[in-house]
């Protein structure tokens, strides 16, 4: 049986442990998101998308991995801390209860298994963010000789690329593996105790493998959705008497970075397609069109802007093959003012022969 009585103070410290992590990935997740999804990559990126070494480094691209694999670590961490402390609640009310049988038992140990495997799990997730900040210095590494290669002895890029990830993919690992254990075993002492309090991680080969694959798994879909497409208009409602342009605003960031394959398009009051607007950058991934008053008719129109790239739908199959924004504005045609002469009220109006005429007729009984 395992109560509050017989595990001691390490559920009370695995407890903790966890309940920090919500706070301090829980922050950083609901911080960092945005940013990666507004990242300018200049790319139009999947999951299945490579840096070939006859391609060159591309930073952008490493940066946009590095961090995406840091939100899932971050987003399963939370996750899983979140399970650990209701299942941790739960064990806590039935062990506080009275023994009533052998299936309350039961269900007890398997909370108290379930808590000691999330506590684990997150373990590893701290060791794999570790993993996917070594592989950014060895990429950033990596594109530091590629382009010694390239300026100092005149290789190509291909040869270049090629050279600089073999001799990065061997060599350095290990020199950074012999300094990582060479402090591991200076400050090993420092961590006993925190080890002996937070317990032990389950059996390594079966259970890391299983969240290692569990984190290969939600990476694609992290990547597929960290992404900015938005579109706007300077106003909704415009008048042709002011010889003025509508001002379209777009914005591309993340995995939709690249405006070569997206598609502008203005559609009439009929809901046909008008014309294609252009992309003119303004900076850090947004982008201005222009389109002229004097060239519209009055009507309702519409600025769709559409990007190959998969995204949630409301409608089955709940999946689209590209992401699809609109906005709309309407154009009205502006009222002539009367230009009729004014009217004295009460007094005399020019009459057509230009006598002054009596405004009021007293009734003469």
């Amino acid at each position: 049986m395992n109560g509050p009585k017989t595990e001691g103070a390490s559920w009370k410290e695995r407890f903790a442990f966890v309940s920090g992590n919500v706070l301090v990935l829980g922050f950083l997740l609901l911080k960092l998101w945005p940013a990666v999804a507004a990242y300018q990559t200049g790319l139009h990126l999947h999951f299945w998308t490579w840096n070939l070494p006859h391609e060159g480094v591309r930073s952008e691209h490493i940066f946009f991995l590095a961090m995406c694999g840091i939100l899932t670590a971050a987003g399963a961490s939370v996750a899983l801390a979140v399970m650990h402390i209701y299942c941790r609640g739960l064990w806590l009310s039935i062990s506080a209860g009275a023994d009533t049988g052998k299936a309350l038992r039961y269900f007890r140990d398997l909370l108290d298994r379930t808590c000691q495997r999330t506590c684990g799990a997150v373990y590893v997730l701290t060791a794999i963010v570790a993993l996917v900040v070594l592989f950014t210095v060895l990429m950033l590494a990596c594109a530091f000789l590629e382009q010694l290669l390239v300026k100092w002895l005149n290789l190509e890029q291909g040869t270049a690329g090629w050279i600089a990830r073999g001799v990065v993919a061997v060599g350095l690992p290990i020199v950074l593996i012999t300094v990582v254990t060479r402090l591991v075993r200076k400050v090993q002492s420092h961590f006993d105790h925190l080890s002996a309090a937070l317990g032990e991680i389950p059996d390594p080969p079966d259970f890391w493998g299983v969240v290692c694959l569990g984190f290969l798994v939600i990476v694609p879909v992290v990547l597929e959705t960290c992404y900015t497409v938005h579109i706007d208009v300077n106003q909704r409602l415009f008048t042709r008497a002011r010889d003025d342009f509508v001002e379209v605003y777009s914005e591309l960031g993340g995995a939709t970075s690249d405006p070569s394959v997206a598609g502008l398009y203005l559609l009439d009051p009929d809901e046909r397609i008008s014309r294609a607007l252009d992309f003119q950058s303004i900076g850090g991934g947004s982008y201005l069109s222009h389109i002229a008053l004097s060239t519209l008719r009055p009507g309702r129109y519409q600025v769709v802007l559409e990007y190959p790239h998969i995204s949630f739908s409301d409608r089955f199959p709940f999946l689209r093959g590209d992401v699809h924004k609109s906005v709309w504005f309407v154009v009205g045609e502006s009222a002539e003012r009367d230009r009729r002469p004014p009217t004295d009220v009460g007094g005399a109006s020019p009459g057509a022969n230009g006598v002054r005429n009596e405004g009021r007729r007293r009734v003469v009984d």
